[in-house]
């Protein structure tokens, strides 16, 4: 189920599914490796998952803020275009204005 989700996911919806499943690596202790062993060393993988998670927060903002900006970029882009669009058509008009203005004389 957890590998199902992070293929389907990425970027902060990833993240959430860290959260979502710390309680469930909490319970099943999978990934964990406890003392003692032959390599002598123990890693708990819910606290490297709350690590991660915390870690995670900082990034993520930055992220957003990036993700502001460039869409404040593409909307003066685009309002420019829009401003371009209103401008030929106010031409195209005056335009037909006066071909009608030589058509009745």
């Amino acid at each position: 189920i957890i590998v199902e989700f992070f293929k389907l996911s990425s970027g902060i919806n990833a993240e959430y599914g860290v959260y979502q499943c710390i309680g469930l690596v909490a319970v099943s202790r999978r990934f964990t490796l406890d003392l003692p062993n032959r390599l002598n060393l123990g890693f708990d993988f819910e606290t490297w998952l709350y690590f991660h998670f915390i870690c995670i927060i900082p990034f993520a903002l930055n992220l957003f803020k990036y993700m502001g900006d460039q869409r404040s970029k593409a909307m003066k882009k685009l309002s420019k275009f829009a401003a371009m669009s209103d401008i030929n058509r106010q031409e195209y008009e005056l335009y037909k204005i006066r071909q009608k203005k030589e058509k009745s004389k």
